[in-house]
């Protein structure tokens, strides 16, 4: 959440990464905050990853889950990418 608010979008998925490495199993919050900070840094590409991650990690992504990837998705103008989501 503060490397959102800091724009850092590489450093919390640094901590991502290392969490994960040390055998931490990710939540839905951990995932909603890793997707925030690349959603307020347009990493798009990113934020979609995450959430197939979760679906075969068999953490079921929630509302705020997909509202962070779609606000990343809104400031990138990918649309298309939107709408497949939704479809999903």
């Amino acid at each position: 959440s503060a490397c959102e608010k800091a724009g850092q979008w590489q450093l919390a998925l640094k901590h991502w990464l290392e969490m994960r490495n040390a055998g931490l199993q990710p939540n839905r919050m951990s995932y909603c905050a890793v997707m925030g900070s690349m959603g307020q840094c347009l990493q798009w590409q990113q934020a979609l990853e995450s959430v197939e991650e979760m679906w075969q990690a068999v953490v079921t992504p929630d509302l705020r889950n997909y509202t962070m990837t779609l606000s990343a998705l809104e400031k990138s103008k990918q649309w298309q990418w939107a709408v497949e989501l939704l479809s999903d």
